[in-house]
């Protein structure tokens, strides 16, 4: 007697390709007959609200570590960088100031230049002229001055 020939590779593929198929649909309809039951929706929220009961109790205990620890928390953390930024907003403000009076003070500084350099000019214009020398004796009589010398006159 002879046996019968090996099937071929692609009779074993599609034999196992249905074979998961019917798994899958199988399991697929079981989950998702558990998942709409009234069971399944009254574990998942008794399981949440246990996970945010937790999460809760283990914010206050790190919380209270921290202030026990004098370590800041993520409030103070919140806090602070509230002020450091309201800070930095009124540096700028008088960094702003200070660029615009640094301008107006050197629009002033180049007024006052431009005044004592205009006034350095008339001044040189309005020097008065140097007063004429009195004549000396000698030059006197040569006009022909009638004036006769004082006693003690030294002439």
């Amino acid at each position: 007697m002879s046996e019968p020939p090996p099937p071929s590779p692609d009779e074993v593929l599609r034999a196992m390709r249905e074979a998961y198929d019917q798994a899958f649909e199988g399991w697929s309809k079981t989950m998702q007959d558990m998942v709409a039951s009234e069971e399944f929706a009254s574990a998942s929220g008794q399981i949440l609200r246990q996970y945010v009961e937790m999460q809760e109790a283990l914010r206050a205990a790190t919380r209270a570590t921290a202030e026990s620890m004098l370590l800041p928390t993520a409030d103070d953390l919140a806090r602070i960088a509230t002020l450091v930024v309201n800070v930095e907003r009124k540096v700028d403000e008088v960094s702003d100031e200070v660029h615009g009076l640094a301008g107006r003070l050197a629009a002033i500084e180049s007024a006052l230049e431009a005044l004592r350099k205009g006034a350095a000019k008339p001044a040189a214009a309005k020097k008065p002229a140097p007063k004429p020398r009195q004549a000396s004796r000698s030059a006197a009589t040569k006009r022909g001055s009638s004036r006769a010398p004082k006693a003690g006159d030294g002439s």
